[in-house]
This record gives structure tokens, sequence and C-alpha cells, in this order.
């Protein structure tokens, strides 16, 4: 154990955190459709998680930088961990709530702080592998979660499921007690950044950060809707909880292997370019999905949507750290949260309404005729700075 870095330790971090996230997710969703609830319930207990970023994501992303991360991380930890054993003892719709709030609260106080983690590790050129590292942590997470979640809920049942799950923030918290995390302090520039201090909005006025918060919306529209919409589109086909998890980590190894090859993408397109390909790739695919009805191709078209996506990430956070005003980079990532989580707190409510309404098929359609409307208008604003 003495050889592993604090990068390791904090890969490892990410993965558990991540997993603990994901399958309390995907088993929400399942155990509220094991409840009878309808596809509008479920979209409302889902944008629950997103309640906590929206309202307070730039408010937490200030307190980083200036009094540093471990002490929010301890608290995040515990919060996670208080929700997955909650769930074990109060069986109801109503629990899920308050689940959905602690899980939700914990994770993305955890997922701000890790931005600045990984962006402090090593050296400035080191910022993009270390972010393609992340990147890829969350993706291992996201394949292990929907299959231990899967197959706990068939071979245990749901709330047992809830309890192995909440063994995860526990390892959690041991990592951050054990001290073998650095650069958890405040930001080096944090004095700087209290000197000129301004209004959120300046950040927003920001050209290039704003591009990056509209992509992010994008990119966030598909991926959220496949991991809420997938769950009831699968239910309603009569396809088993370990299957569907299966489906969803067949989503995830996708964006895992992409993101092996970041770097070398990287040196034969342009950031604006693989913004492209992502987001029109994620378009095609929510086409396809909605027509297929079978394991097979769902995994198929699963999978290819999350080579679409997978390269979207380690991108994204790594402009919002090179274009963040000095001392405020926790800041922007919060601001990102609070622009992409906003929207998609409605997302679960809107989809899931119109699931309800129209039908789980429809939601997919929608959401690729969204998405490739956006490649084309990434597209327009590629060629505009090309000619600069």
């Amino acid at each position: 154990m003495n050889a592993l870095k604090p990068l390791h330790y904090s890969l490892l971090l990410v993965v558990l955190y991540h997993m603990t996230y994901s399958g309390t997710r995907l088993l929400v969703a399942l155990y509220a459709i094991h409840l009878k609830a309808s596809p509008a319930v479920i979209g409302m207990l889902v944008a629950i998680f997103s309640i906590v970023p929206m309202l307070g994501g730039v408010a937490i992303g200030r307190l980083i930088d200036r009094r540093g991360s471990k002490a929010l991380m301890l608290l995040c930890g515990t919060l996670m961990f208080a929700g997955t054993l909650l769930a074990f003892a109060w069986r109801d719709i109503t629990a899920l709530i308050v689940v959905n709030v602690l899980v939700g609260a914990g994770y993305y106080g955890l997922y701000i702080a890790a931005q600045q983690l990984f962006g402090r590790l090593g050296k400035p050129e080191d910022r993009m592998s270390n972010f393609a590292w992340l990147s890829s942590a969350y993706a291992v997470s996201a394949i292990l979660a929907p299959v231990l979640t899967g197959f706990g809920i068939d071979h245990i049942g749901h709330n047992q499921t809830f309890l192995m799950l909440s063994a995860l923030p526990v390892l959690v918290l041991a990592i951050l007690l054990s001290g073998k995390l650095t650069n958890l302090g405040p930001s080096a520039d944090s004095h700087k950044a209290e000197a000129a201090r301004g209004n959120v909005l300046e950040l927003i006025g920001k050209g290039e950060l704003r591009r990056v918060y509209a992509m992010s919306v994008l990119i966030a529209t598909s991926w959220d809707t496949f991991l809420f919409m997938t769950p009831i589109y699968c239910s309603q086909l009569g396809i088993s909880a370990s299957r569907i998890g299966i489906i969803i980590a067949s989503f995830s190894v996708a964006t895992l292997t992409i993101r092996l090859f970041t770097q070398a993408l990287t040196k034969r397109f342009s950031a604006w370019q693989l913004m492209i390909i992502s987001i029109a790739a994620a378009g095609a695919s929510n086409f396809a999905f909605g027509f297929a009805a079978s394991v097979p191709f769902l995994i198929l078209f699963a999978f290819l949507l999350g080579l679409g996506q997978g390269i979207a990430g380690p991108m994204m956070n790594t402009l919002l750290y090179e274009e963040s005003p000095p001392g405020r980079v926790t800041e922007v990532i919060g601001l990102r949260l609070l622009i992409s989580k906003g929207y998609q707190a409605g997302l679960p409510l809107l989809t899931g309404t119109l699931g309800t309404v129209l039908g789980v098929a429809p939601v997919f359609w929608l959401v690729s005729t969204v998405m490739l409307g956006g490649a084309y208008a990434v597209r327009a604003q590629w060629h505009r700075t090309e000619k600069r």
C-alpha cells in the first residue's frame, strides 16, 4: 500500500463515491417501479438528486476555494452513508425522497471537490492526463455500480442492496481520514480572488466559459435521459434488473474505452471538433435506442451512445480549469453544476411526464432532435472560431 501515490488514492475515492451515487440512483428508480410509481413520480425522484447542486453549487465552490475541501468531503461522505442506510430502514416513496436529497448532496459536494483535487495533482502540463484519469474513474464506477445493483436486486432484494451500498461511503471516509490525499487546502490564489471577487454573472460573461457551459447542458441532456429513462423503458419491455444493469454498464464500458484514446484524439482533432462528434453521435444513438426492443440491440446502441459522449468529460473539465479566473476554479465548476443541474432537475420531470403521456421511445427521439440541432450550432461556433 505504501507504493500507492496520491493519484491512486484519489482515483479509488472517486470510484467509491460515484459507485454509491450511481447505484443509489438506479436502485431508487427500480425500487419506485417496484412500488408501482408512475414515470412522472420517478422523474420527480430523480430530479431531487439535482436540487442541492442547483441551489448550492456556487456556494460550495467558493467555500472550497477559501477554506479547502477536507472537512466538506468528510461531511459529504457521511451524508451518503446516512442516505443509503436510511433507505434500508425506511421503505416507501417518502423515504426515497429523503435518500435522494442526502445522497445527491453528498455526491455533488465530493464531485466539486474532486475537480479541484485532480486539477492540482502534478504539474500544469499533467492536467489533461489527470482529468482523463478522473473521467476514467467515473467510467469504471459506472460499469461496476449498475451491475452490482442489478444483481443485488435480483438476488438479495431492494432494501438489502441499499445496505450493501452503504458500505462504500464508509470506505470513502476511511480514505479521507487516512491522510493519503494531498492538495485539500484552500486555493493558492484565494487571496487574489477575494480581492477581485465579482458577481458570479461575470463568469457567465466570459465567452469561452459560456460556450463550455452550453455544451455541458447538451451532453448532460443525453446522459441523464439515458440513465433515467432506460430502467423505465427496459422494465416496460419485461427485462430483468440484472440485464438492465448490464445495458447501462455497456454505456460506461464505451465511455471508458474511448477515454483510453483521449491523448491521441486531442492530437488529431480540436476541442470543438471533438464536441461536434460527441454531440452528433449522442443524437444518432438516442434515435436508434428508441427503436431497440431486445437486449442485444439495447446493449449495442447504449455502447455507441457511450462512445459518443465519453470524450466530452475530460475536455470540458480541462477547458473549465484553464479558463477560470485565479482562485475561482472551484466556483466556476460550481456554476457549471448550477446551470446544468438546474436544467437537469427539470429534465426528469419533463421526460417522465412525456413518458407517461406518449410512451418512453418518443422521449429518446426528442432528445435525438435536440442533440443533432446542438451539434449543428456547435459546428457553426467552430467555424467562427477557426476564422479568427
